[in-house]
C-alpha cells in the first residue's frame, strides 16, 4: 500500500507540472473584462487566482484520510 501510494503521490506531481502554469503564462489574457463604452476606455475586469495545497500524513488513524487537500490562498 506504501509503495502504491508514493507511485500516485508521483503520477500527481508530474501531472501538475505539466498542466499547471505559473506566472508568465502564455494563456494569461489579463482577467474577464466587462466594457461600458464603445471605445473600451470604462470596463470592469475580474481576476481570480488560487492555490491550492495537498499534504499527506502516513501518521493518521486508519479511519480517517492520509491526504488532505485544501485551498491555501485565493483572491478574487
Amino acid at each position: 500500500m506504501k509503495h502504491n501510494s508514493k507511485i500516485f503521490c508521483g503520477l500527481l506531481f508530474l501531472l501538475a507540472t505539466f498542466v499547471t502554469h505559473a506566472q508568465g503564462s502564455a494563456e494569461y489574457s489579463g482577467g474577464y473584462k466587462i466594457k461600458f463604452d464603445e471605445d473600451g476606455s470604462k470596463y470592469l475586469r475580474v481576476i481570480s487566482w488560487g492555490q491550492f495545497w495537498a499534504q499527506y500524513n502516513d501518521d493518521a488513524p486508519d479511519d480517517v484520510s492520509k491526504l488532505n487537500m485544501s485551498v491555501r490562498r485565493a483572491r478574487f
